[in-house]
C-alpha cells in the first residue's frame, strides 16, 4: 500500500477485523468480505503472517507487516481492536494526537455481538459518511469471534 493522506475531495473507507488467526479463518470468505466493502485500507488483527501474504495474493493487494505496541508516529487514523469496552480511557489517550472515536455498534462475541472492542478513530477534522459493523450470526462465527468494522470518512478543511 502507498501512504496516503485523506484530503476534502475524497472520502476514505477504513476496514478492521480481529481474524482469531489461530481459529484459521476461511481466507477466501474474509476476501469476499474486505472486496464487498471496498475499503482503502485494512488492518486486520491476530492474522499469521503466511495469512496475511496469503490474503493479499487473493485479493491483488500488498501488505505491510506491523506489531503492535510499537511508538507511533503522526497519524491519519487508528484502527484495531483495542480491547476497551465502553472505549473509557483507551480512546482519551488519543485525544492529543486530534484522533476521535466517531462511535460504533458491538463488534464481539460475532455471534450476537454484545461487546464493543473494535474501533475506527478518525481525525478531530473529519465527518463521518458511512459506517457499519456486523449484525452478527453464525456466518460470522464461523470466520472469527470479531465481526469487521467500516468506517468511511472525509477530512474537513479548517
Amino acid at each position: 500500500m502507498t501512504e496516503a493522506v485523506p484530503t476534502p475531495a475524497r472520502p476514505w473507507r477504513i476496514l478492521t477485523w480481529n481474524l482469531r488467526g489461530a481459529g484459521r479463518p476461511d481466507l477466501e470468505l474474509v476476501a469476499e468480505v474486505i472486496r464487498e466493502h471496498r475499503p482503502d485500507a485494512v488492518a486486520l488483527q491476530e492474522i499469521r503472517r503466511g495469512q496475511a501474504a496469503t490474503l493479499t495474493g487473493l485479493l491483488g493487494w500488498h501488505h505491510t507487516w506491523a506489531r503492535k505496541h510499537h511508538p507511533y508516529t503522526p497519524l491519519a487514523v487508528v484502527a484495531g481492536d483495542l480491547n476497551a469496552p465502553g472505549e473509557v480511557e483507551v480512546i482519551r489517550e488519543f485525544r492529543p494526537v486530534a484522533l476521535r472515536d466517531p462511535g460504533g455498534g458491538p463488534t464481539n462475541p460475532s455471534i450476537a455481538p454484545r461487546s464493543r472492542l473494535d474501533y475506527v478513530l478518525v481525525p478531530e477534522r473529519s465527518r463521518v459518511t458511512e459506517q457499519w459493523e456486523s449484525p452478527g450470526g453464525e456466518w460470522w462465527w464461523a470466520i472469527s469471534d470479531h465481526v469487521p468494522v467500516v468506517v468511511e470518512f472525509e477530512v474537513t478543511p479548517g
